[in-house]
């Protein structure tokens, strides 16, 4: 699983994290991946304490944490599904857009303009703000989806 983004409240990284944990996934059942850094321009160390507050409610060895990654397509065909769980309008959806282009599946929230980027069947991918439970859920759905549904990396790519 990959979180791919800035490291900010607003990006609803404890709503990924709690339902991350909430699977229970065994050591070797998986590992969730976070691309980013903090980016508080006003206030660096918070962003940073922040970002540190994150690493210090998860398990390092079913949580790798990159910082940030200049060059994401490799990410996004590693990963499994790409989750953007933001709390807050995204204007652009541009990484539920890269990961699918990329052949990945998205679980994103339903927020800004990621209800427009997510039309037909993807809308199942829409998860509400903030609901940890739903997201845990829809990511339980997606696994092992390459063996169940092999056709489902193309149909992202070409949507």
């Amino acid at each position: 699983m990959l979180y791919a983004g800035r490291l900010d409240r607003e990006k609803g990284i404890e709503v990924l994290i709690d339902a991350y944990e909430s699977l229970g996934l065994p050591p070797d059942g998986g590992c969730l991946v976070m691309a980013g850094a903090p980016r508080n321009h006003r206030e660096p160390e918070a962003g940073h304490a922040y970002a540190a507050s994150l690493r210090a409610r998860t398990d390092s060895r079913s949580c790798l944490w990159l910082g940030w990654v200049p060059d994401t397509k490799a990410l996004y065909r590693a990963a499994d599904v790409t989750v953007l769980p933001s709390l807050t309008d995204e204007p652009f959806a541009r990484v539920t857009l890269e990961a699918m282009a990329s052949e990945c599946p998205v679980l994103v929230s339903a927020v800004g303009g990621s209800p427009e980027a997510l039309t037909g069947e993807f809308t199942r991918y829409l998860i509400p703000p903030g609901d940890s439970e739903a997201l845990a859920t829809a990511l339980a759905g997606l696994r092992d989806w390459r063996q169940r549904c092999p056709g489902l990396g193309m149909a992202c790519r070409d949507h």
